[in-house]
């Protein structure tokens, strides 16, 4: 969460835009900005093996077997944060479909969607996957990839989970305590049964930076954080992400 902070950071002094790919050493469950969580998540410990909270927004992610993404911009550079959002969506639905799988945006007529790119704080469900907000991606009528967003100072963050064997909707609602929901791990679907098969790490990886290069029009290149950044993303972790005083501020 440090590093991606500190992407952002990096364009708002007018770094070039930055796309981020990673997994997670452990289970880990990443909580939303603002999201209420004191009250829900402090058992959660005994089942998943780190708790953090994002700096952008939206609600309860899983990661495990998983794939995240961060892409930091300037705020104009794909438009304002909504044509952000959609433009990000669309180059992952370009790169599914190099790997066979039938994506496409969810659309404001579905009953699950939402006005605004994440889902309402005051949902009674936890979890980022229990909903689809207008443009996120779907395979066949559930959600594949759950996304969230944050604009300050003239830049944009926004996160995103593609989980790849299984869908995690069932297990976050298990770390709240949340009684079962008969269907509700049905709103959610992984890449594996998108695809109907384990993608392998390098081909999507490839798929990926297809689907951004063809949609957006850019050139990717590979990059590593600058020793400045490094010792920002050190100093953000220790003095806010890694603090029980930021996972629980809420």
């Amino acid at each position: 969460m440090s590093i991606d902070q500190t992407l952002l950071e990096s364009v708002q002094a007018g770094a070039p835009p930055a796309l981020r790919l990673y997994r997670w050493a452990e289970p880990c469950l990443s909580l939303g900005r603002n999201q209420p969580a004191r009250d829900r998540f402090r058992d959660a410990a005994r089942l998943a093996a780190s708790i953090v909270r994002r700096p952008t927004g939206g609600l309860a992610v899983y990661h495990d077997r998983e794939l995240t993404y961060a892409v930091a911009v300037p705020v104009g550079w794909l438009g304002g944060p909504r044509a952000t959002y959609h433009a990000i969506n669309r180059s992952w639905i370009d790169a599914l479909r190099r790997l066979g799988v039938a994506a496409g945006p969810a659309r404001s007529s579905q009953p699950t969607a939402r006005a605004a790119p994440a889902p309402h704080p005051a949902s009674p469900d936890p979890t980022c996957f229990a909903a689809a907000a207008p443009g996120e991606v779907m395979v066949r009528g559930r959600k594949l990839i759950g996304s969230a967003q944050r604009c300050e100072r003239h830049a944009i963050l926004q996160h995103g989970s593609l989980p790849l064997e299984a869908a995690q909707q069932t297990m976050v609602r298990r770390l709240a305590g949340a009684d079962a929901v008969a269907g509700a791990s049905l709103a959610a679907i992984a890449l594996a049964e998108a695809a109907g098969r384990v993608v392998p790490m390098p081909e999507l990886i490839d798929a990926v930076v297809a689907g951004f290069t063809a949609t957006l029009g850019i050139r990717l290149a590979p990059a590593v954080l600058s020793p400045p950044e490094r010792l920002r993303a050190a100093a953000l972790a220790d003095q806010r992400f890694g603090t029980s005083a930021w996972t629980w501020r809420r």
